[in-house]
């Protein structure tokens, strides 16, 4: 990886390698899968757009 300064007059993408690993990541993949057996940390076990803890606590 470049300095900043060389980067920044270069004026170019860097690309950057990425693991195996990271390429077959799939965020919440286990809730994915199955919800039920791996539910979220949250009151409905499910992602929340909007909720009524955090609406109290922001209130």
């Amino acid at each position: 990886m470049p300095m900043f300064n060389a980067f920044w007059q270069q004026n170019k993408l860097i690309e950057m390698r990425s693991s195996e690993k990271n390429e077959q990541y799939v965020r919440y993949g286990d809730f994915r899968a199955d919800p039920v057996k791996n539910a979220l940390g949250t009151p409905s076990g499910k992602i929340e757009i909007y909720s009524k803890t955090l609406e109290k606590i922001w209130l």
